[in-house]
This record gives structure tokens, sequence and C-alpha cells, in this order.
């Protein structure tokens, strides 16, 4: 069965490419172009990995982050980061952060290690 990608990011053009080049790669592919309307995607259920831009208009997605931790449902479902700004991927750690622009091979390699690594625990 394929993987569930939630992908946020508020330039839609990007967060629609991105959905349709994963979706090509064997992905289910959800969207969301804000922390809330992510956080009512997620909540529906069958999210394995959530693809997020760190900065967004009016919450940041270190909170949407946060919001999981603390949501039994969403709690265990992991993060990859996407910035354009290389100061905020030190600021992110642990969690993977693809500084943009980044190529599709290291996007979708990240997001299976992601999946690898939370399968193991």
């Amino acid at each position: 069965m394929a993987s569930t990608v939630l992908i946020v990011e508020d330039q839609e053009d990007f967060r629609l490419t991105l959905a349709e080049i994963l979706r090509l790669d064997g992905w289910r592919a959800f969207v969301a172009g804000s922390v809330d309307e992510a956080l009512a995607v997620a909540q529906r259920g069958g999210i394995d990995v959530v693809l997020c831009d760190v900065i967004l208009p009016s919450k940041r997605g270190p909170e949407l982050q946060r919001a999981f931790a603390v949501d039994p449902a969403l709690v265990d479902i992991p993060f990859v980061f996407m910035t354009g700004h290389a100061p905020h991927a030190e600021q992110l750690a642990p969690t993977p952060v693809l500084l943009k622009p980044f190529v599709i091979d290291r996007l979708v390699e990240t997001l299976a290690s992601v999946l690898d690594g939370r399968e193991t625990h």
C-alpha cells in the first residue's frame, strides 16, 4: 500500500506541483495551505508523514508539529520541514529539513527515510 503524505505549503502552485510529483512516484498526497487546514485534514486520519513549510500564514510549521505532538491520534506522525531560509534548519533539529530549492530525488529519499525510521522504533 502506498504511503500517504500531507503537504502543508501556502504557495498553491508549489503545493500542487509537489503533490503531483509525489503521486507520480507512487505516494498518496493530501494538501493544505495553512496550519488549521492541515489539522483538519490530518484529523480525518490516514496520514503517514507530513511535509511542511516552516513559514506559513498566521502560524508556523513548528506550531503544527506541536499540535500533532499533543494529539494522541497524530503524535506518532513524523515531520519533514521545508524552508528557503538556512538558519531555520539548525533551529528545527532533530526534525529533518529540506532547504529550498531541493531536488525531487532528495525529497522522496528523505520522506522514505523518515518513514523507515519510524517503523523501526
